[in-house]
């Protein structure tokens, strides 16, 4: 707690942006969905994604609802289970948000391993994003369930040596459930991501040099040609672009959704959980404890001169989340915020 007290005291928002009340955030991002096509129900399920990424400083929240991307389809129904087996399910997202699939999937994912401790479950035709990966990755476990989540969309980001959109932004996540909080590690393959990029549109800031090429294939700072250019991966190298490859497969042939802009690009993303219960190799108290074992060890490490502390996958984020939470509010751009204004009118 000393740590959150000290954080409390600097919560002043940078240029342009403006802290808001999480509640009224929340509200606003419901009243958004409903006015998108959603049910009371579907706009709850969307924004507690939405608002856990923006409480832990993620670009994935309420900016999603600016324009269309998150517009339900007219024709979308609720997820249904397409296949299932012991092991495995394949949801069919029926032209739906990729939110509501991705939570489905979890349901099932956890179901599948009470019985067989693993699981293998996917999710196709979804026309939208998923939102923040360590969401789902946190839920499973929490849920004593060791898992990995990768998330398709559609093409955003140049393969290495390339300025042609191919690849989607690519996240992935994995959840390791331990004594105390699980380990999340979740990161997009991007070097940013479509929505970081419209946020910085919105609110006219440049971006990086090194994350985005334009049209004609060269760097760019200007958000609106890095739209409407490529992003690059997020090392800028062969490796980032073989991870980005990975999980494009996964999420495309593997359970029938798009790849590389063919087969429905717009309106077919894909999503894959794997999880496992530890059980199966070792007691699952033993295992979260050497978890919690290896945390310890690896906050208590040596440090370089510059450095004040080693920083555990998600703990930025966890900490602000909790700062956020304690304050009641939460620090979005301004333009992002009049731009949600206008949504709900």
């Amino acid at each position: 707690m000393i740590g959150l007290r000290a954080r409390m005291s600097d919560l002043s928002p940078s240029e342009g942006r403006i802290r808001v009340p999480i509640e009224v955030l929340d509200s606003m991002a419901r009243e958004a969905l409903v006015r998108l096509g959603y049910d009371v129900k579907e706009s709850h399920q969307i924004a507690e994604v939405l608002i856990y990424a923006d409480v832990r400083g993620n670009d994935q929240g309420v900016v999603k609802l600016i324009g269309d991307a998150l517009r339900k389809e007219p024709t979308a129904g609720a997820p249904s289970i397409e296949r299932r087996g012991p092991l495995s399910a394949l949801i069919d997202g029926r032209q739906g948000s990729g939110i509501i699939a991705l939570r489905a999937a979890v349901d099932v994912a956890a179901e599948l391993c009470e019985v067989s401790r693993v699981a293998v479950v996917g999710t196709h035709k979804t026309s939208s994003s998923t939102g923040c990966l360590g969401f789902y990755a946190k839920d499973l476990a929490r849920r004593g369930l060791l898992c990995f989540v990768f998330a398709g969309s559609k093409p955003s980001v140049a393969a290495y040596g390339s300025y042609e959109k191919l690849l989607g932004t690519n996240p992935l996540a994995v959840g390791i459930p331990a004594e105390d909080d699980p380990v999340v590690f979740d990161m997009a393959t991007s070097a940013t991501t479509n929505f970081g990029l419209l946020a910085a549109r919105t609110a006219g800031r440049k971006i990086p040099p090194d994350v985005a090429l334009g049209p004609d294939g060269k760097p760019t700072t200007d958000a609106g040609k890095a739209l409407d250019g490529a992003i690059q991966t997020f090392d800028r190298s062969y490796k980032g672009w073989g991870l980005s490859l990975v999980v494009e497969l996964l999420t495309g042939p593997l359970v029938s959704g798009s790849f590389g802009g063919l087969y429905g690009a717009e309106s077919n993303w894909g999503n894959l959980i794997v999880c496992l219960d530890p059980a199966l190799f070792v007691d699952r108290h033993v295992f979260e404890s050497q978890v919690c074992e290896f945390v310890t060890r690896a906050k208590s490490t040596s440090l370089l001169p510059e450095v004040e502390e080693v920083m555990l996958p998600g703990e930025r984020g966890d900490r602000l989340a909790e700062v956020n939470r304690a304050d009641g509010s939460v620090e979005i751009d301004e333009a992002v915020f009049a731009a949600l204004t206008k949504v709900i009118g």
